[in-house]
């Protein structure tokens, strides 16, 4: 079957995190305004990225690169973007 990206989000935002079992992901993260990596590399992406990595199977992660393909450019430099850095007090 194909792969539902908002089941994905949820199920990995609902995780609890090893560093503190009180905190989910959906409370500690880092979060700005890009682009997406694959052309015509539309701008008007959030981009989301967990303060704590959680695991993916092999079998999961080929299916998101079926699906959504591979990175196609390099790590572009920051510029004018804010990072906005979304954390639970006392993390």
């Amino acid at each position: 079957g194909g792969l539902r990206f908002d089941e994905v989000a949820m199920s990995v935002l609902g995780q609890m995190e090893a560093v503190n079992p009180t905190v989910t992901n959906a409370q500690n993260y880092y979060k700005y305004e890009g682009s997406m990596t694959s052309p015509p590399c539309q701008q008007g992406t959030t981009w989301v990225l967990l303060k704590n990595s959680l695991a993916i199977t092999f079998p999961d992660l080929a299916r998101f690169t079926r699906v959504q393909g591979g990175n196609a450019r390099p790590v572009q430099a920051l510029g004018d973007r804010t990072v906005f850095d979304s954390h639970v007090v006392g993390q």
